[in-house]
């Protein structure tokens, strides 16, 4: 039974790695051609983003 039901939804994790993937290369390039430092819209979403994935794995 567990099987089948993960087997279902396993592709949600894939498609959650990829972005979050696609995500972290993103800003890593980002970051590595323009060394200026974040601004506070961009640490706004990302404070939110951590929030939301650490409640998410307790």
């Amino acid at each position: 039974m567990l099987e089948a039901t993960f087997g279902r939804r396993i592709h949600w994790f894939e498609w959650v790695g990829i972005a979050c993937g696609l995500v972290g290369l993103f800003f890593g390039v980002r970051n590595y051609l323009l060394p200026n430092q974040a601004g506070s819209k961009e640490r706004g979403i990302v404070a939110l983003l951590s929030k939301l994935f650490g409640r998410g794995l307790d």
